[in-house]
């Protein structure tokens, strides 16, 4: 996630003063709070997928690739947290739709696009009315208030990845990356144009996965810390 660093004017010899402890929270209904808990979380297994999904493809390990497309990655576990982070980005697309219709924008919502060499295969979130007579697709995302100060000038790589797959399976010239702010609702929207050179990259990386085999699969995790693949024993 993108940030921004900051700086502070004043003496170097200055000691920076301690970030303020959160209060701790008193009178919880516990038995109401664990009634929700016990209902949300849940383990979802990984399986052999043996196609490529557009989330995927946004991550740049291939090691996470191989064994997202192949099988391998241990058992992914949504915890009530995740679940109510998962349930906030399905709102926003409600509320999204409600603005695109009311702005006479609104074409489409979650219409699934695949090609089958190789097999690539995802929905996009919105196909709406563009400037000029033309469509254009848009990706949403919810970001919290860091991350959405660091965006300045593009989309997060992934999201850009993500939207030049379908603009390149549908053959479309624009798309719209939108991030709201989780904090504020304030919103950014980056204009990104189809790229034949991304795409054919694309292309080309899937099917040296596809052709990979297990001794072939990278022993580094060039992903996020959190990236899937740290999970792997092989």
């Amino acid at each position: 996630m993108g940030s921004i660093k900051q700086f502070t004017i004043g003496t170097s010899n200055k000691k920076k003063s301690r970030k303020a402890s959160k209060p701790r929270v008193k009178n919880q209904d516990r038995w109401f709070l664990k009634s929700l808990e016990d209902v949300l979380g849940y383990s979802r297994p990984w399986k052999a997928v043996q196609k490529f999904y557009p989330s995927m493809l946004g991550n740049p390990c291939d090691r996470y690739l191989y064994y997202a497309y192949h099988g391998g990655l241990a058992n992914q576990e949504v915890n009530p947290k995740l679940q109510r982070i998962f349930d906030t980005g399905s709102s926003l697309e409600q509320r999204m739709e409600k603005y695109l219709r009311k702005a006479g924008l609104f074409l489409a919502a979650e219409q699934t696009l695949r090609i089958d060499t190789p097999p690539i295969s995802g929905r996009y979130d919105f196909l709406i009315n563009y400037k000029d007579n033309d469509r254009a697709i848009v990706e949403l995302k919810s970001i919290n208030d860091k991350g959405f100060q660091g965006l300045i000038d593009s989309p997060k790589p992934e999201h850009t990845i993500q939207l030049q797959i379908y603009l390149n399976i549908i053959q479309l010239k624009n798309g719209v990356v939108v991030y709201e702010n989780k904090n504020d609702q304030e919103l950014k929207a980056f204009k990104v144009q189809q790229s034949a050179d991304v795409w054919n990259s694309i292309l080309e990386r899937c099917l040296r996965i596809q052709a990979m085999s297990l001794l072939d699969v990278p022993t580094m995790c060039t992903g996020a810390f959190y990236c899937a693949c740290r999970e792997v024993k092989q």
